[in-house]
């Protein structure tokens, strides 16, 4: 379900995706969307190590105590 989004962007960047839309006949509402998804696929990863990392700290914190007994052996 697509739902409305307003932000502002620079002229040149107006500039440059009417020209595209134009030149491809695809919607800038479109074009916007394939960017946004590309952006999103390009930082995934980042965006999952970060949440690991964040479970894997928090997993270190809670069981600190058993980690150093086991440390000792």
């Amino acid at each position: 379900m697509l739902k409305p989004f307003n932000t502002k962007i620079e002229d040149r960047q107006i500039k440059a995706l009417n020209v595209l839309s134009s030149s491809t006949h695809i919607p800038k509402a479109r074009l916007v969307r394939q960017a946004i998804d590309l952006l999103i696929e390009e930082h995934q990863s980042d965006i999952l190590s970060d949440e690991f990392m964040q479970i894997v700290d928090s997993s270190m914190l809670e069981n600190a105590d058993l980690l150093k007994r086991l440390a000792k052996g």
